[in-house]
């Protein structure tokens, strides 16, 4: 592993904590099929080694998080008891990492933020309204603030 600042190696620390409680759950769920978790395991283990072993120039927390966005957002989006055990995990070892409804957030602020939340509100907006957690109506809110954001971000992301 490169040598990172006392900063990053804690936060690095703590997300191959979060990725092997991942691979605890999967390996463990009894409603996901081995070939999705065989899929996840190995993009888990792949979002790692990019963690672990940066490039110079992306050796950066902003990295991480996107590193970290990649492995989060399918914990983040899903629900049952898969999910529910990941996050008990994550809190009962006291990890800084909190569960949250971006959807939720983006409603209520009636704005996306940054490129990372624009990603999981286009990923999971679809189905989010099949799944029935948000209405027809929040689905076409969050449209237009997809397109507001990309408006006013263009050339930027």
């Amino acid at each position: 592993m490169a040598q990172f600042s006392k900063k990053y190696s804690e936060k690095l620390s703590e997300f191959l904590q979060v990725i092997e409680i991942a691979k605890q759950i999967l390996q463990q769920s009894k409603t996901v099929s081995d070939e999705r978790k065989d899929l996840h395991i190995k993009h888990m283990e792949q979002m790692k080694q990019l963690a672990e072993n940066p490039q110079k120039e992306t050796a950066n927390f902003r990295s991480l998080a996107y590193i970290e966005e990649a492995i989060l957002t399918y914990w983040m989006e899903g629900y049952g008891t898969d999910f529910d055990a990941f996050w008990s995990e994550i809190s009962t070892r006291g990890l800084g990492y909190k569960r949250k409804n971006i959807l939720r957030d983006v409603l209520q602020r009636k704005r996306i933020k940054n490129d990372m939340e624009l990603n999981i509100v286009i990923d999971s907006l679809i189905p989010a309204q099949q799944e029935g957690k948000i209405t027809s109506d929040e689905a076409l809110a969050l449209s237009q603030y997809i397109s507001d954001f990309e408006k006013k971000n263009t050339g930027k992301i």
